[in-house]
């Protein structure tokens, strides 16, 4: 229906309907809305008797349900939902968006319900919490979120966008709470499926004819996106976006372009910023929700004022600076997409760089107050912690509370593109000017603010920068005097280190608050109390499963107990909810080695290497779990990026001498191939391992692996090779060997006078050779003949008795085989000068 795409799309461009009330929210009148004949009519009933028996959010929906259920019009239904979206936007005027109004809803529902304005404002409250987690305090008219959501949940079959109103009611509603709820999750991923199918946003881009019907769609896309990045699900929230992308058929790459960033700099060097790709408008469109407007009244985008940096980049070319007109989904999206990879990247210098160009992207084109206050804000977060970007970000950030405070622009402008704008509860932007005089050392300053907001957790923090840790304890009591919550025991245990605050906390909650057993379980885990903290993460996480950080924690602390059942269980649920975390991968795999489970730890580090490409330890964990599980060709792929990472030598004999059985055994892999057909590849790895090697055992086992290829070729296998390689590696690794204090022990000594043996061996077999010229057998010949003189002297002066002169009892016989041998290099040299 046109008339609900409007509201979805929430135009306030005076395209008037018909029907009164959706002019009168389409034209921002909001307070007319809900001062209308109809809150009368839907709350005819009293609620008096049931007070006590139900919930006031109950009470209200099946206030609404009775009306509902009389077969309305469907103009009459419309005016239900207007009511219900007057309601929704009321309450984001009150705390996102200003201005300021006087709503008179808290005294309506008091008449109603026969119960005083406290007690009504109780009951409201009392509903709003969900999972025991606490609802903001500063939160005003929160009336109006409750009748909203009772609207939208109920029966109104002429309309398909009433489950889409209940998903942003959802959405804000989460915005107002402590920690996430699990039951708001669960019911937007159920509204979502059925959103999904209503809109069929599943189709393609030609597919959707209409110009409404697919910026609805990708507007809807780009809503569930958002709800679902609430929740850190950031592989879902990215399927979203680009589904919006592609309906769009919108492109955003990197691209270099020269450009200078400070006034003295002389050489023009590469900048990065964005190259867009949009459809074309079409020049007479003049739809605002389109084109947008530019209004005088927007925040005001305050300039760079320091006398090194520039303000942006100045391009060598102009064009570069230089952006294609946007319509309100393609900023949207733009908007998803740089808050997309500033959640789901590291935070570092490098992120700041290449998330600035989305925003002075948005910001050069001032259109829309949601997207224009949104941009400057995310701006300030990124320049905060640049020495010379630092003054211009605070200043933006009370400019952007000062215009939420002003009566201009009105307030349909502001609620433009709400819901899509990422745009932060106001109280938000309060607490980020606060967080900013911390880093800057003014922690007075941001107490005041914080003791403002009401924000106990950051009060506290602040009395211990400041060394006042008694001052935090006596104000929560002092807000305990006026009403104790489940929140402020947690906070006075936090401030006193008494858990008996806390068990207060779970027992005031009916032992359901997440909250009070999360603060007990951090209680013992900041002490590294792991075993005590355990009970506690696990019965927090009972009453709501989706915090995040907790199931993190508990899988350390199960790992530090040695736990592996639960530890695997919780970093298994963190993984699935926060998919690039190397860390959470990392343990989940050592968690799994384990418990004898190595092809699902082999799985979990490959999504270790995959969020950490450039950690050669977590390489170096994937490398050993692949030897385990018969993961060969891994194993090779892992040596050489752990080469490529550390720049000098890994000697990792085990695996190694792992492989190279494997190939001269032909043992099939994991997935039961062969791996004699890794030979190639082994080689160029054990080649690589050879430069500058000063381990004797890894030239060993290069021997070996080549003495198999040698046997391939008798075997009448095509395999190339150069012959002499063996005797190459062996006559290193007797070098190598020799470098060390072998001398010292007849253990040492007899490995030495082993190695010395396989020398022989292979240079006597290579004197055989045909292919091999004669000088170069002679040679190998009479170097073997040396060094095996060498080790033979070498021992006598150390092993010899010396009253007799003769070599002690334990080397006397391998020495004399070996000098044996010195016979037999001299009888082939013999042999070959006769030839």
């Amino acid at each position: 229906m046109e008339i609900e795409t409007k509201l979805l799309r929430f135009t306030g461009n005076g395209d008037y309907t018909g029907v009164k009330l959706v002019d009168e929210v389409l034209s921002g009148h909001l307070i007319e809305v809900l001062d209308s004949s109809l809150w009368a009519e839907i709350f005819s009933s009293k609620a008096c008797e049931q007070i006590g028996e139900k919930s006031l959010s109950d009470i209200l929906h099946e206030c609404v349900e009775r009306f509902t259920s009389n077969s309305l019009s469907e103009n009459k239904q419309l005016e239900v939902l207007c009511f219900g979206i007057a309601n929704l936007m009321s309450f984001i005027q009150s705390n996102w968006t200003g201005p300021f109004a006087n709503f008179k809803t808290l005294d309506r529902l008091s008449q109603w319900s026969e119960l005083s304005v406290e007690q009504c404002e109780s009951l409201v409250t009392q509903s709003l919490i969900l999972d025991g987690e606490g609802l903001c305090i500063v939160a005003e008219n929160i009336e109006l979120l409750l009748i909203a959501s009772a609207i939208f949940k109920s029966n109104l079959p002429s309309l398909k966008s009433c489950k889409w109103w209940l998903m942003r009611c959802l959405v804000i509603h989460q915005q107002i709470l402590d920690e996430p709820s699990q039951k708001i999750y669960e019911e937007i991923k159920d509204i979502v499926n059925t959103l999904k199918e209503v809109y069929k946003s599943e189709q393609k881009s030609e597919e959707l004819d209409d110009t409404n019907e697919k910026d609805l769609s990708v507007l809807l896309h780009l809503e569930i996106a958002h709800a679902f990045l609430n929740y850190s699900q950031v592989s879902r929230s990215e399927k979203e976006m680009k589904a919006a992308f592609d309906l769009m058929n919108m492109e955003v790459n990197f691209v270099g372009a020269l450009g200078k960033r400070t006034f003295f700099q002389q050489k023009e060097l590469p900048q990065l910023t964005i190259d867009l790709k949009v459809k074309e408008k079409e020049a007479s469109n003049t739809d605002e929700y389109v084109i947008g407007k530019c209004d005088k009244d927007l925040p005001h985008n305050i300039p760079l004022n320091d006398e090194v940096s520039i303000d942006g980049i100045h391009f060598s070319d102009p064009s570069s600076a230089k952006f294609p007109q946007l319509s309100a989904v393609e900023q949207a999206a733009l908007l998803a997409l740089f808050v997309h990879l500033q959640k789901s990247r590291p935070k570092d210098e490098l992120q700041n760089e290449e998330l600035s160009p989305y925003l002075t992207c948005i910001l050069s084109q001032p259109k829309f107050w949601s997207f224009q206050t949104s941009a400057l804000r995310l701006r300030s977060l990124l320049e905060k912690e640049s020495s010379r970007r630092v003054d211009r970000s605070l200043k933006q950030l009370e400019g952007l509370v000062e215009n939420i405070r002003a009566e201009e622009p009105p307030v349909h402008h502001r609620l433009q593109q709400v819901f899509c704008s990422y745009l932060p509860p106001r109280w938000a932007i309060e607490a980020d000017i606060a967080n900013i005089l911390i880093s800057l050392g003014a922690i007075s300053s941001a107490l005041d603010v914080f003791l403002r907001l009401k924000m106990w957790e950051q009060v506290v923090t602040c009395y211990n920068y400041l060394k006042l840790r008694h001052k935090a304890a006596e104000v929560i009591r002092q807000e305990m005097e006026k009403k104790e919550t489940v929140k402020l025991w947690c906070l006075l245990g936090d401030a006193t280190d008494d858990v008996n605050c806390y068990e207060k906390a779970w027992q005031m909650s009916g032992e359901k608050s997440a909250q009070a057993q999360r603060h007990w379980a951090h209680y013992y885990f900041e002490r590294r109390k792991y075993a005590e903290s355990i009970p506690h993460f696990e019965a927090s996480l009972a009453n709501n499963s989706i915090q995040l950080q907790l199931w993190f924690r508990l899988g350390y602390a199960a790992l530090e107990e040695k736990q592996w059942s639960l530890c695997a269980k919780a970093y298994r649920r963190y993984c699935s909810l926060e998919p690039d975390t190397f860390e959470a991968w990392n343990n989940l795999a050592k968690a799994y080695v384990k418990l004898g489970q190595k092809a699902r730890a082999f799985q979990a580090l490959k999504d270790a290497v995959r969020c950490n490409f450039e950690n050669w330890m977590v390489w170096d964990n994937l490398m050993a779990v692949s030897t385990d599980c018969g993961e060969f060709e891994q194993v090779i792929i892992c040596y050489h990026r752990i080469l490529d990472l550390k720049k000098k030598q890994h000697n990792d004999c085990e695996v190694l001498r792992i492989l190279v059985d494997a190939i001269q055994k032909n043992i099939p892999d994991c997935n039961g191939v062969s791996a004699k057909r890794l030979q190639g590849k082994a080689e160029n790895l054990f080649k690589r391992l050879s430069e500058n090697q000063d381990n004797p055992e890894i030239f060993k086992l290069y021997a070996r692996l080549l003495s198999s290829s040698d046997c391939n070729r008798k075997n009448g296998e095509n395999v190339n090779i150069d012959e002499t390689s063996v005797l190459d590696c062996l006559k290193n690794a007797l070098r190598v060997q020799l470098q060390t204090r072998w001398i010292s022990s007849p253990e040492t000594c007899i490995a030495v006078i082993n190695l010395a043996q396989e020398l022989t061996d292979a240079c006597l077999s290579d004197s055989h050779k045909d292919n091999l010229p004669l000088s170069k057998k002679k040679d190998n010949l009479s170097s073997t003949k040396f060094s095996l003189k060498g080790v033979i002297s070498r021992i006598k002066r150390e092993h010899s008795d010396p009253a007799t002169g003769e070599i002690v009892e334990s080397l006397a016989e391998q020495t004399n085989n070996l000098q044996n041998r010195i016979t037999e290099i001299d009888q082939r040299l013999s042999e070959l000068n006769k030839s």
